[in-house]
């Protein structure tokens, strides 16, 4: 049966000012490079054959975990959502009930698929006064038909993938579920590495919350076990970029074989942090 926004009690709400695109890490990368979360075509029974272009933005946090990704793109509602028009969707259950919303500028009142929704009447969300706010019993994506600039970004966070579901695919190959919170940093920060590029800067220092001490007490953990032998003279900065990128490719065997190349564990860290320092703009 198709859910109509009628058919939603809203009993009790979560309050929001914020919403969220979630992305894996290689699309994460893209996003980097593009300086944009471009629109791509919508999927689903109602707006699969309409060509229409969005990019899924939600408030709601799945209990169990996101299927899109861990990189999670945070945007301000009240300036997405300034002078949009807002369309019903269509309601699917995934052991929660997912709600979908399009968010656009245009006019799509002669569609039949599609249905005006006024966040003042019945329906999972809802503004009341001042404050925007959704019904806790559903998760509620929002269909923005735009790209979004990252220069509209407030924040870069981290999420938690599920465990058991994958938007692009199998699970057991999902990089983005092999990585630990405390891991997935490092992730990004190497594959920004391997392709040369950097955060945005306002993405950077106030919001991953880590300094260059941090950075080098977690390092120190891993390489106080390694044999450092001095060999390599040249360029050390560049002998670290290529370790961290190596351990993205080829795995940690790699990575240790060239950090081993360091005079000792103070100068691999040191280099270490600087990089970081480049690409994610720490203190």
């Amino acid at each position: 049966m198709q859910h109509q926004p009628i058919d939603f009690d809203f009993t009790a709400g979560l309050k929001f000012e914020m919403v969220k695109h979630v992305s894996h890490f290689e699309h994460s990368i893209r996003i980097i490079e593009d300086k944009k979360i471009r629109a791509s075509l919508a999927d689903g029974p109602t707006l699969g054959d309409q060509r229409i272009c969005t990019v899924s933005v939600t408030p709601s946090s799945w209990s169990e975990g996101y299927r899109y990704g861990s990189c999670a793109w945070k945007f301000d509602w009240n300036w997405l959502f300034c002078e949009k028009k807002f369309y019903w969707v269509e309601a699917s259950d995934y052991g929660q009930t997912l709600c979908r919303i399009l968010v656009t500028e245009k006019d799509y009142s002669g569609c039949a698929k599609l249905q005006c929704y006024d966040p003042k009447g019945p329906g999972p969300w809802k503004f009341e006064g001042k404050t925007y706010s959704i019904s806790n019993d559903v998760f509620i994506e929002f269909l923005v038909e735009c790209d979004l600039d990252l220069v509209d970004c407030k924040a870069l966070d981290y999420v938690r993938h599920h465990k058991d579901q994958c938007h692009i695919g199998d699970v057991e190959k999902c990089v983005d579920l092999k990585q630990l919170r405390t891991e997935q940093l490092n992730y990004l920060f190497r594959l920004c590495l391997m392709r040369r590029i950097s955060l945005p800067e306002h993405l950077g220092r106030p919001h991953f919350e880590i300094k260059k001490e941090e950075i080098a007490g977690l390092y120190r953990q891993s390489l106080e076990k390694f044999d450092f032998t001095g060999v390599e003279k040249g360029d050390s900065l560049f002998l670290a970029r290529a370790a961290e990128s190596a351990l993205v490719v080829n795995g940690n065997f790699e990575w240790q074989e060239l950090l081993e190349r360091f005079n000792d564990i103070d100068s691999a860290i040191e280099a270490i942090t600087q990089i970081y320092t480049e690409v994610l703009g720490t203190s």
